[in-house]
């Protein structure tokens, strides 16, 4: 009672007879103080304002926004989807000495151009049908802090011209209203598009372009910083795991065949979706290692079409390709006897679990004798 919390690493594994069969178990506890001080020194170093990466390409994006923080200077967040922009507006914004005043979001594209200008400038009482009473918009909320326009390729021209005007002067007036308003607001955009690429179709405003983009700042995709990849994993493992406490018990890892999987996906939906592939794998995980049987098939897909593509590349490991149809009776027992026998090799050789691989064995044993 009162004493100190000493995180352990429990592995368990099964005792077997000459037949095969469980004769009992054995267990090894480890003390891993100075492993999980490590990881939490790893995750303070390689993390910023809840963004995470090592990369050269993050490091330089890191660096950039602790130099332009504390500045009016609008800035322009270009890349993909998924990628974290809006991360980058909060880190910028919190940088700043705006941090203690609102940060206002607002997504462009969700909205056509009447209701984003209500959003955005507000409206007087009258100014439209159901406009009973008058309601500030997303400027004036914002005054003293920042607005974030995400999105704003997906904007009309009609709209960029009003927006325009707030930029240079940093004025508006509401809609049904006569009288101008004045805020001191900074403007943090992003978009998905290449906004140089929209303004040569004739689709964004030049001038309006050269406003935002005094700063800009190319988010890269996740395959443009695979690096980053282990680092993600662990912080979304972590995280989930503490969203999901009663899913296991203890610590839960990935195996090193998932992991390469997982680094050498191309990922276009890029952190949201290695996210979202993480909670998957976790929350359909049965034992304490999440393989490559919990990832999706999209994965799996890429693996096969780039060894088929490129059979005379270097190859990682050449019992890989076995992880993709584990669940084939013939194979499994084709790799115990390339192993002799050995339950740990072809466990590794497969990419899954010793205790998944004894289960699969048990299986293939009752519908033998079935």
């Amino acid at each position: 009672m009162g004493g100190e919390s000493i995180p352990i690493s429990i592995t368990t594994a099964p005792v077997l007879d000459q037949e095969g069969e469980v004769i009992g178990a054995m267990g090894i506890i480890r003390d891993i103080r100075e492993l999980e001080g490590l990881k939490k020194e790893l995750a303070s170093r390689y993390s910023y304002s809840e963004m995470i990466g090592k990369s050269p390409k993050m490091e330089t994006i890191f660096e950039l926004i602790e130099r332009i923080a504390d500045t009016k200077t609008p800035v322009l967040v270009q890349g993909e989807s998924g990628t974290g922009k809006e991360l980058i507006a909060r880190a910028v914004h919190f940088k700043s000495t705006r941090a203690d005043k609102p940060f206002v979001k607002i997504n462009c594209s969700a909205l056509p151009d009447p209701l984003l200008e209500s959003e955005l400038f507000g409206y007087e009482k009258g100014a439209f049908t159901g406009a009973t009473k008058r309601k500030p918009g997303k400027f004036k909320v914002a005054d003293g802090g920042t607005v974030f326009l995400d999105e704003i390729g997906d904007t009309s021209p009609a709209f960029q011209a009003k927006l325009l005007r707030v930029l240079q002067d940093q004025e508006f007036e509401p809609l049904g209203g006569t009288q101008t308003e004045k805020v001191d607001v900074r403007i943090l955009a992003a978009s998905n598009r290449n906004l140089r690429e929209e303004v040569a179709k004739g689709n964004f405003r030049e001038d309006l372009y050269y406003r935002i983009c005094v700063v800009p700042i190319y988010l890269p995709p996740l395959r443009e910083r695979r690096e980053d990849i282990p680092l993600l994993m662990t912080h979304f493992l972590n995280r989930i795991a503490r969203q999901y406490p009663e899913r296991h018990v203890g610590k839960i890892s990935i195996s090193s065949a998932a992991t390469r999987l997982l680094i050498d996906y191309d990922w276009p939906g890029n952190i949201r979706q290695l996210e979202n592939t993480i909670e998957r794998a976790y929350l359909c995980s049965e034992s304490g290692l999440i393989d490559v049987t919990g990832l999706p098939r999209q994965i799996l897909q890429q693996k096969d079409m780039n060894d088929q593509s490129a059979p005379g590349d270097e190859k990682k490991d050449e019992d890989l390709s076995l992880v993709f149809r584990y669940k084939d009776p013939a194979l499994v027992l084709e790799v115990l006897r390339k192993y002799r026998g050995n339950r740990t090799l072809a466990a590794r050789a497969l990419g899954i679990s010793r205790t998944t691989l004894w289960r699969r064995i048990k299986e293939i044993e009752q519908k033998s004798l079935a």
